[in-house]
């Protein structure tokens, strides 16, 4: 089960593990997680896109616990940050 916290920390639960896997994003207190979207065409995968709800969106990768890119707001112009 995955979840987003008010502290915008994104949560992996697996009913066999007693503490979840915790992804802290960096983006403003105020704004608020609204989508999760699994990649699931793959089991070798485990990437989430996050959306936000002033349009920015983030790249998880699970498998390594770790953001891979970031992408600015929409329609801003600015290009995504890629962080590995």
């Amino acid at each position: 089960m995955i979840y987003a916290t008010k502290e915008n920390k994104l949560c992996l639960r697996n009913i066999n593990e007693k503490k979840p896997n915790i992804i802290q994003l960096d983006i403003d207190p105020k704004t608020l997680i609204n989508e999760l979207s699994w990649y699931n065409i793959d089991e070798n995968y485990k990437y989430l896109l996050v959306g936000t709800n002033n349009g920015r969106a983030f790249l998880v990768d699970w498998s390594q616990t770790l953001i891979l890119m970031k992408f600015e707001k929409f329609g801003s112009g600015k290009k995504y940050t890629k962080f590995i």
